[in-house]
């Protein structure tokens, strides 16, 4: 399989399902102050403190209590918790050119396990119970496209800044993937992504 069918590949697997798109008060990744609280509801008891270069995934919903807005933040597979929307901003992250692919991150999905985490010179991408194997890695995004391509040896990783319907939990997980072998068993893998602190600018 050549690099662009296997792209052609992952393309087709990814809009192939529903998506729900960013907007300019929608989901997506998101910083608040380090310390800032985060609640089991709006106005509600304190969970836990925002820790540095914790990366939060915003929801869609919001809650006004007492002339406070507070937004919904998903955990993926914990309960969500809520924050004071003015406490949030967009989180700056560094991106491969011509695209919104984090140049740290990871994907991972099950049946089977796989993961791939990145940055901007490797991968290192494990199937199972193998041991995690290092691959150097560029980017190779068409001009044109918003999705991220990283190419490594044998492999070609599309990634995708949408909700993920590929979760095993019922939680919002911001940030979709698809992994293909390029040679050998030219497996496809699908999963979910999310960026690594080594992406915030």
């Amino acid at each position: 399989m050549t690099r662009a069918a296997a792209v052609l590949v992952l393309v087709v697997a990814l809009t192939a399902q529903p998506a729900l798109a960013a907007g300019p008060d929608g989901p997506g990744w998101a910083l608040a102050p380090d310390g800032a609280a985060l609640r089991d509801m709006p106005a509600g008891e304190t969970v836990r403190e925002v820790a540095p270069a914790d990366i939060l995934t915003a929801t869609e919903e919001t809650a006004e209590v007492d002339g406070t807005l507070w937004r919904r933040l998903s955990q993926g597979d914990g309960p969500d918790l809520w924050v004071e929307e003015a406490a949030l901003a967009p989180a700056p992250l560094a991106t491969f050119p011509g695209s919104d692919m984090p140049v740290a991150g990871i994907c991972a999905g099950t049946e089977p396990f796989w993961s791939a985490a990145w940055d901007e010179s490797s991968m290192a991408v494990r199937f199972g119970l193998d041991e995690a194997e290092d691959r150097p890695a560029s980017p190779a995004t068409p001009e044109g496209w918003r999705h991220g391509v990283l190419l490594a040896e044998g492999l070609t990783l599309v990634f995708e800044a949408r909700a993920c319907p590929y979760s095993p939990v019922d939680g919002l997980v911001w940030g979709r993937g698809a992994l293909v072998e390029t040679d050998g068993a030219r497996r496809v893998f699908l999963g979910c992504c999310r960026p690594l602190p080594g992406a915030l600018r």
